[in-house]
């Protein structure tokens, strides 16, 4: 098992360790090592669960071993921390193949440690929902009216009007734009720490369902190759994820020719690849940085 492997779990912020079969560490994020109070992940290497983190409940690490493949158990335990000062815990712990060998992988969702950033946290996304909801309904009306007004009125409108006239109608989209933007960051927000075992076909079924009415209106031709299998991830930002890649497949499709779509997927070398592809007018060489 080499590090490289679990790279992206550098790139989460929750604390996430991967364990293997006699619950030792064998990787772990730095907001796992953080939570352990330790200097470094070298440190928790091949350290058993039990002794990082002392359960009161001691069953639990035993309910941990007889997780069934596939299986993820939430729990919400009490622990003493290397201070002896007890933290309560939210977490859950997935057991999953990964080539051939069974690992667990330990999410902690919440602790008692972060909970004052966490209520600040709430209270700011509380308070831009309330915004959200209400602009929501004065920028739909302003929206709803500009274009009825052009509709019905701008043939008696001179060239500078109608200029103006659309002008409007761009900007209140765009502010309306910005206004769903800000709800699907919320939701993103609220959901990125929840990971769970899911059909990454039912993802893909789900998203396709909801562009069939684009799909209609440019005639595309949409195909799904593969087995998608069962997987550890959130729903949510999966199907948001596919959403954009479609979005963009449609919105940059070419013209002249029908338009295709594809989503493929395969496994190779012990990774999930998941492919979307389609036949757009694609993206110019100069733009094809990733900053």
């Amino acid at each position: 098992m080499i590090e490289s492997e679990f790279q992206v779990l550098s790139h989460l912020q929750a604390p996430v360790g991967v364990l293997d079969s006699d619950l030792r560490i064998i990787i772990c994020n730095s907001s796992f090592v953080k939570l352990c109070s330790c200097s470094d992940s070298e440190e928790l290497k091949n350290q058993k669960l039990g002794q990082i983190f002392a359960f009161q409940n001691s069953s639990l690490l035993e309910k941990f071993k007889n997780c069934k493949l596939e299986e993820t158990i939430f729990f919400r335990e009490r622990f003493l921390n290397s201070f002896r000062k007890e933290v309560d815990l939210k977490g859950a712990l997935t057991r999953q193949k990964l080539g051939n060998k069974e690992l667990f992988f330990l999410e902690v969702l919440d602790s008692s440690s972060d909970f004052n950033l966490k209520t600040k946290e709430r209270e700011i996304a509380a308070i831009i929902s309330k915004v959200y909801h209400d602009l929501q309904e004065p920028i739909r009306s302003q929206t709803t009216f500009l274009r009825l007004l052009s509709d019905k009125y701008s043939n008696g409108l001179n060239e500078k009007g109608k200029e103006f006239l659309q002008i409007s109608i761009d900007s209140a989209q765009r502010l309306w734009n910005r206004i769903n933007g800000l709800l699907s960051f919320l939701k993103i927000e609220k959901e990125k720490n929840v990971f769970q075992t899911l059909s990454l076909k039912e993802v893909v079924e789900e998203t396709l369902t909801s562009f069939e009415e684009d799909f209609l209106r440019v005639g595309a031709l949409v195909s799904v190759e593969g087995n998608f299998p069962k997987i550890v991830g959130n729903f949510f930002l999966l199907k948001e994820l596919f959403s954009n890649l479609l979005s963009n497949s449609i919105q940059f499709r070419n013209t002249d020719v029908a338009c295709k779509l594809c989503i493929s997927y395969s496994e190779e070398a012990q990774f999930h690849i998941v492919r979307v592809r389609d036949n757009g007018i694609g993206i110019d060489r100069v733009e094809k940085k990733i900053s």
